[in-house]
């Protein structure tokens, strides 16, 4: 099957505009946790390629048997057929809802990938996260709908970072216990 990666791909997901091309390549498959135990559900996020930049985005939980089977790994190329957009607190998130494996390259297309700050707000973020986990720790018994227009309510997925199973330098992959912004340098939030 032919496919194109288009620059821009990725900014306009993020942007939930219509994105130039329908094609990403997987680069990295992470399962998330919270203080180091793994969801029950599992949830996955994992980090897309339009050659240019990249962004992390949820897995739709009706797609984790792709993880599970292996059909969804790094290095995967896939068609985007539908997906979600949401933000949190400050916080574009991409949740891909519907997808197809359509190549297998053994390497990852493009160079210098540009990582796309998730954040609307990168100097709020901070402060956002800090006034929610203030009102969830007085109670426990907040729900989303409760809370202040100031607060939010975060998902798992966009505060924590653990099983990783990423592409390196040679197009290989291995487990690990990484997050993507130690290498970029950027808050973990923020992005």
């Amino acid at each position: 099957m032919n496919f194109d990666l288009v620059n821009g791909t990725c900014a306009a997901l993020l942007d939930d505009l219509a994105p130039p091309s329908r094609y990403v390549q997987v680069l990295k498959v992470e399962q998330v946790a919270v203080g180091g135990l793994k969801l029950d559900p599992e949830q996955y996020r994992i980090t897309i390629s339009d050659g240019s930049q990249c962004i992390p985005v949820m897995l739709g939980m009706d797609l984790n048997k792709m993880v599970s089977s292996a059909q969804l790994a790094p290095l995967a190329v896939v068609c985007i057929e539908d997906y979600l957009w949401v933000t949190v607190c400050t916080l574009r998130i991409v949740i891909l809802t519907e997808l197809t494996v359509v190549a297998r390259p053994n390497h990852a297309i493009g160079s210098k990938l540009e990582l796309l700050n998730v954040s609307t707000d990168p100097a709020n973020v901070m402060e956002t996260v800090a006034k929610y986990l203030d009102i969830k720790g007085q109670g426990d018994t907040l729900a989303i709908e409760d809370a202040s227009s100031d607060t939010c309510g975060l998902s798992n997925a966009s505060t924590t970072d653990e099983s990783v199973r990423e592409v390196d330098d040679a197009g290989a992959t291995g487990t690990e216990e990484r997050d993507v912004h130690e290498k970029t340098g950027e808050d973990p939030v923020a992005a």
